[in-house]
């Protein structure tokens, strides 16, 4: 009975190591995809950034920051639909990934979903108040509403997290312009 016993832990032992090995190798292989859409993206290859992408999520469909990074490629294919549908689904699958609301709140800026776009900047900084994109985009929401009091104290945000005031300060007057 003893070693009936040992033989089952054994054997459960024996299947939960290959478990974990195998899960380790299909994570492993999704940050392999992951880096190299990620590079893709960065050299404007889309379509192949988007196949790694795909790879990731197929072989880890609850790997949120891969619908983060398929997000941001469909963004820059002006897919904005199905971007959005991606930070979406990177949100729910982890709701403390400030890029994420970073993320969806430009898609929601240069849509001019101004009020969208400020929730989402809020929500990135109420998940980590040190992200000085996230203070420079709100404040850029919020002087194409109007509110220049919040966008200056957002600056002075922004500005102490490491931004230069007069890019900012630029970037907010060509937005304005271009309305």
């Amino acid at each position: 009975m003893k070693s009936i016993i040992g033989l089952a832990i054994f054997v459960i032992f024996l299947a939960t190591l290959f478990l974990v090995l195998l899960n380790r190798d299909v994570s492993l292989e999704t940050e392999e995809h992951l880096y190299q859409g990620y590079g893709y993206d960065k050299i404007g290859n889309f379509e192949q950034a988007l196949r790694e992408f795909n790879e990731a999520i197929r072989l880890d469909p609850r790997h949120a920051r891969a619908y983060s990074h398929r997000g941001r490629t469909y963004y820059n294919l002006g897919q904005h639909q199905r971007a959005a549908q991606d930070f979406d689904r990177s949100i729910t699958l982890d709701p403390q990934d400030s890029q994420a609301y970073i993320d969806r709140g430009y898609l929601f800026l240069n849509q001019g979903q101004l009020r969208e776009a400020i929730d989402d900047f809020d929500s990135a900084i109420s998940v980590n108040d040190n992200l000085a994109q996230a203070y420079a985009n709100r404040a850029l929401g919020y002087s194409l509403l109007g509110n220049d009091v919040h966008a200056e104290e957002d600056i002075a945000r922004a500005v102490g997290l490491g931004m230069v005031r007069e890019e900012l300060e630029a970037m907010i007057e060509e937005a304005k312009r271009q309305r």
